[in-house]
């Protein structure tokens, strides 16, 4: 059985307006992505602009009969599992976003308290 991250929020309501689904909507039909690094990244921009339509798409259509942290959180995994290892730049840097499983490794532990720099 794989961790998930989600299992450590704590969900608590949200106060979700109709202002705030109609901001989402005008940024749904915004150009995004715009400074990608690297030549020629239209393809790429077309791709990762998709993915992240899709979630707007279903924070869109339900956020107003599903206002929990924990449900929007959720929404975000599958378009971070989508875009998980996008290749930015024909030198092979990575724009990285790590799929639900990966954020295991990079999750801190629910015992351990990180204490503030001194």
């Amino acid at each position: 059985m794989t961790y998930d991250p989600l299992s450590d929020v704590i969900d608590e309501q949200l106060s979700i307006s109709p202002e705030a689904v109609h901001q989402l909507e005008a940024f749904r039909v915004s150009e995004k992505f715009t400074a990608l690094p690297g030549t020629d990244t239209a393809v790429e921009q077309v791709r990762l602009s998709e993915a992240f339509n899709e979630l707007l798409d279903r924070l869109i259509a339900e956020v107003l009969s599903n206002p929990s942290k924990l449900w929007v959180m959720r929404q975000f995994q599958p378009s971070l599992d989508a875009v998980g290892m996008e290749d930015t730049q024909p030198t092979g840097q990575k724009l990285r976003f790590y799929p639900s499983a990966e954020l295991a490794r990079y999750a801190p532990s629910r015992q351990r308290r990180l204490s503030p720099p001194l």
